[in-house]
């Protein structure tokens, strides 16, 4: 009789064994077998009844059996996903990472793929688990199959802040400080903001300008900053000029009044030149003299 535990899609000879039981002791089961089926048929999902005829020599003591049911389920496909590469923060999931294949008997199965995330999320850095599930077009012929899940790795992205350089006059306030964010990714929004040690008071010289950043997902970066430098330079003055008298004799003593004021803030330090000399006009001139005062 045929076998039925047998469940294959495709017979040949040797995949309908067909075997004689019940021999008396000094008879032979001999005859004829016959299989009543193509050899290479592929049959649908379902039951079939193969038939085979088995012609016995010893009609005597053996009956022509009756032909046998097998049962033909459904395939089913063995999904396939290796495990994707590492990618940068800000990368979408594409088909570089979600790239399942659904397998049977070494050849492709047509279906379609679900994955979780869905294809364009962007992930937070870390590992994260990605799972597939698959359908097939064809349900007749294959079932689905368990979904499976692999893991991807999300490193972090650079970003990098800048600050611009700067220039302000001695004892006037810093000025509004700029700067530029790069490698953000678009859906992230930063905030920059600047320090530095100078101060209204701070003398002429150069002093750095130190960016920072707050933001959303500022975890999922690794930041570097590049400080500007900020240059005070010296602030102008005014002088002006008083006299004890506009009127005088030539041998008369006048007292001159030098005022020095800063155009920005504080008190200048350092020496007033007053020049003594006659009009031009005159025609007794004297020599030209400088005298320096202390202010």
């Amino acid at each position: 009789m045929v076998d039925p535990s047998i469940h294959h899609l495709r017979y040949s000879i040797d995949e309908l064994p067909v075997k004689c039981d019940g021999n008396k002791p000094g008879h032979s089961c001999g005859g004829n077998i016959r299989l009543h089926i193509s050899l290479g048929t592929v049959l649908s999902v379902g039951p079939h009844t193969l038939s085979v005829t088995f012609i016995p020599n010893d009609t005597a003591d053996y009956y022509t059996p009756a032909g046998t049911m097998i049962t033909v389920t459904a395939a089913t496909p063995i999904l396939q996903w290796a495990a994707p590469a590492s990618i940068t923060y800000g990368t979408a999931l594409t088909s570089s990472q979600l790239n399942a294949t659904a397998i049977y008997n070494g050849n492709q199965v047509p279906g379609s793929f679900a994955y979780t995330p869905a294809p364009g999320t962007v992930l937070s850095v870390g590992s994260h688990t990605l799972s597939v599930s698959f359908t097939p077009t064809d349900t007749t012929t294959y079932s689905t199959p368990t979904p499976i899940t692999t893991n991807l790795t999300v490193s972090q992205d650079a970003l990098t802040i800048t600050a611009n350089n700067a220039t302000e006059v001695y004892g006037t306030a810093n000025p509004a400080f700029t700067g530029t964010i790069t490698g953000e990714v678009p859906a992230d929004s930063f905030t920059e903001s600047f320090a530095t040690p100078a101060t209204l008071d701070s003398a002429v010289g150069s002093y750095p300008i130190t960016p920072s950043v707050t933001g959303s997902n500022l975890a999922d970066y690794t930041v570097t900053a590049q400080s500007g430098v900020l240059t005070v330079g010296p602030a102008g003055t005014t002088v002006t000029v008083s006299t004890s008298s506009t009127t005088a004799n030539a041998d008369a003593t006048i007292t001159l009044t030098a005022t020095v004021l800063s155009t920005t803030t504080g008190v200048p330090t350092g020496s007033v030149q007053f020049l003594d000399a006659i009009v031009p006009s005159l025609v007794h001139r004297r020599a030209q003299t400088w005298r320096s005062l202390a202010v």
